[in-house]
């Protein structure tokens, strides 16, 4: 009875779990036992257990990372663009907190981080009039930095063993078979494996297997473009900027107003720059994409142009509308914005969700990839930790889906601020702005990295503790 009440039992190809029902004292042998399916594989063994990660964004390659170094052998992650897609991804800004920082230093990858990262040594408000009305200064050793998301992707590719991500290899269903998981590709084919982790974005497959049905993304209202500047462009807007003649400019602009949000971010002095442009006053269509409108109806590279300079004479600010000039059509990315209701149960038999397709966020707090690189990092130490996947995963959203869902809801309240298209809002949030202590506001940019920070703190608590899986 103590050998057997609670183990599992391999047979035919199914996973079962052997719970005692009967025993007959007087025979001393046990007569009835009861088997539960347990539909897909509870053990991990590092030599064998496969794992399947879709999407090769920040999130899925920081969890790539993170399982092969913790020693598991059969690591796949399955990236739906091409190869050249990837390496010229033109993506956006991201603002990199402490804690991202942190969990670099601790996969070994921080000296590569640094590389593609840029310190931000300060940022300055402005309103819609181009006038300045605060500047931040953020000391070095707070850790907040900043980077394109084409070359942090790359670094994170570059650093993994050849072949381990598949590219040109699009997910298109995630079903459980018994003992083990299977993702469908667009292609055709079909991959099997014991633990699939949905990393694919706000309109993962795995999220749709996860909750039972597709993904249903939440407009926030507004859309964004962003494009980049050559180094050339960049050192000359710069040298015409009030605040820039000498050809520099420290930190990031950015601009709040009535319906409207810029940013100017200086990422590399040698290297391209970002910019991007939110607008309230222009809404996708119902039934649009992530990208704002449906694929046959996507505005051309100029209309897009047109339609981000029609915004920034608008707001009434020159520097960003010389930075879109400046900008070839072609390299300028349009997108609406959307999130994803917060959801309690972020796993379903051998899937399991990290980054967006667990919680997308809107960007009004900059808090979205270090919330996914915490996800990866977290989960595939967990993994690793546990010799029982639901022990893992379920320990996995005890520290991550209360705070993760936290900062969704809380995104979503600053973006109504920051975005609203009241004068009297904008005038407000101006006003508090400029009266809060610097000091406080490090706070609030130190808080809002607080969940990721208390989840790598659980981990690292974990590991130090040398307590046996």
């Amino acid at each position: 009875k103590e050998r057997m009440d609670g183990c599992l039992l391999v047979s035919g190809g199914q996973v079962h779990c052997i719970r005692l029902l009967e025993e007959n004292e007087k025979l001393g042998k046990i007569v009835k036992y009861k088997f539960f399916d347990m539909g897909f594989k509870e053990g991990l063994c590092k030599e064998e257990t496969e794992i399947v990660i879709c999407g090769a964004g920040p999130a899925g390659l920081v969890c790539a990372h993170t399982l092969l170094q913790a020693g598991f052998q059969n690591v796949c992650v399955l990236e739906k663009r091409t190869a050249d897609r990837f390496c010229n991804d033109l993506g956006g800004g991201y603002d990199l907190s402490p804690t991202t920082q942190k969990i670099m230093d601790a996969l070994h990858l921080g000296v590569a981080y640094r590389n593609v990262s840029k310190y931000v040594p300060e940022m300055n408000l402005y309103d819609l009039r181009g006038n300045c009305f605060r500047t931040i200064a953020i000391p070095e050793d707070a850790g907040v930095r900043t980077s394109r998301r084409s070359p942090l992707q790359e670094f994170l590719l570059r650093e993994l063993p050849p072949h381990t991500v598949r590219f040109g290899a699009g997910v298109a269903d995630v079903c459980c078979t018994g003992s083990r998981m299977r993702v469908d590709l667009a292609s055709g084919e079909r991959v099997a494996c014991d633990i699939v982790i949905g990393a694919e974005g706000i309109w993962s497959k795995t999220r749709a297997y996860v909750t039972g049905t597709p993904p249903q993304p939440v407009p926030a209202g507004c859309v964004a473009w962003w494009g980049t500047l050559d180094p050339a462009d960049m050192k000359r807007l710069l040298a015409e900027d009030a605040r820039g003649g000498d050809g520099s400019l420290r930190g990031t602009k950015w601009a709040l107003g009535p319906g409207v949000g810029a940013a100017l971010y200086a990422l590399e002095d040698d290297g391209e720059n970002v910019w991007f442009v939110m607008d309230a006053g222009q809404v996708a269509p119902a039934g649009a994409g992530r990208g704002g409108a449906a694929k046959e109806e996507a505005p051309t590279a100029s209309a897009r142009k047109e339609e981000v300079l029609a915004t920034t004479a608008r707001a009434q600010l020159p520097w960003i509308e010389k930075a879109v000039r400046a900008t070839p059509a072609e390299r300028i990315s349009h997108t609406a914005i959307h999130d994803l209701e917060p959801i309690e149960a972020w796993h379903r038999d051998g899937a399991v969700l990290i980054g967006d397709a667990a919680h997308a966020v809107t960007p009004f707090i900059g808090q979205g990839a270090n919330m996914a690189i915490a996800d990866a990092y977290v989960l595939g130490q967990l993994l690793a930790r546990h010799d029982s996947y639901r022990a893992a995963v379920e320990e996995y959203e005890g520290v991550r889906v209360k705070s993760a869902n936290n900062t969704v809801t809380e995104s979503r309240w600053w973006g109504k601020w920051l975005m609203s298209e009241s004068a009297f809002n904008a005038w407000v949030f101006r006003t508090v702005v400029w009266l809060t202590p610097e000091s406080w506001m490090l706070g609030m940019f130190d808080e809002a990295d607080h969940g990721n920070r208390q989840a790598f703190e659980h981990v690292q608590a974990l590991a130090q503790s040398n307590l046996p899986n």
